[in-house]
């Protein structure tokens, strides 16, 4: 029985999906205290050229071993080299990402409580002790966590099984719209909160003192971590790309959109 691949039905599709593979929670809610603890604007420098120099090239070969090979991380990695243990690398890949999927969904779990908590007004007038003390009894709890986490993992179910034209291209393309759109407005107001100016200080200040191994090694990881390198993420991306799709001009599109999410 011939079994035909589902693909992606535009290049805004494919764009959006791979941006959406490859900037991820990381921006948001690591890198800040990572920039602040590491000597700002320095750890800043550090990790955008650890993302021009290795990690957008790297994404970019993921990207075209899934549109040379046209299969998934282990095959790809086996057709690469005859050698069996490329094709361990491929199984490494998988590794990761189930490793990943562990923490990301209990992420994901808490978002949507946080979200739910958020529509009915429980964080008003809450001090930053009282939103830590909030999230304690949160985690604390024994169920409460793992049914959000439940939840989080049946919608990602939902999508995946409705396949790639009304599964994963539909839903990016409302779902990455909206995140740039969240993402617009947490900066504006985040620029506008009662203390904006330390912050930024905090964030950006240049100390070259920091400037040390641990530093760098830190930045590279970021820089891994962000765009989900390693993990084979966006390789099947291509793989379910477009069969009229160009490698280099969808390449140039999604290097310039990461990067803006990145800044």
């Amino acid at each position: 029985m011939n079994h035909e691949r589902g693909s992606f039905t535009s290049k805004i599709g494919f764009l959006l999906a791979a941006v959406g593979a490859a900037a991820g929670l990381g921006n948001i809610w690591k890198f800040p205290y990572m920039a602040g603890q590491y000597g700002g604007s320095a750890f800043l420098l550090v990790y955008l050229i650890s993302v021009v120099i290795l990690g957008i090239p790297l994404l970019l070969a993921e990207i075209s071993l899934g549109k040379e090979t046209r299969t998934g991380i282990v095959g790809a990695f086996e057709a690469f080299s005859k050698k069996k243990r490329w094709k361990g690398v491929g199984y490494l890949g998988v590794f990761t990402s189930i490793v990943v999927l562990g923490f990301y969904t209990m992420v994901g779990g808490w978002s949507i409580f946080y979200m739910f908590a958020a529509i009915k007004g429980d964080f008003t007038g809450l001090t930053p002790d009282q939103f830590g003390q909030y999230f304690g009894s949160f985690i604390s709890q024994s169920f409460q966590p793992i049914i959000f986490q439940i939840i989080f993992l049946l919608l990602t179910v939902f999508i995946a099984v409705r396949g790639v034209e009304k599964g994963i291209e539909k839903s990016n393309k409302i779902l990455m719209p909206l995140l740039t759109l969240l993402l617009v407005i947490l900066m504006f107001r985040s620029l506008t909160l009662p203390g904006a100016t330390k912050g930024l200080d905090f964030l950006f200040n240049f100390d070259l003192s920091k400037l040390t191994p641990l530093m760098i090694l830190a930045a590279l990881g970021q820089a891994f971590f962000s765009l989900s390198l390693g993990m084979g993420e966006c390789l099947p991306m291509e793989v379910i790309c477009l069969k009229k799709c160009q490698l280099r001009k969808q390449s140039y599109k999604l290097h310039f959109t990461i990067r803006f999410f990145h800044y």
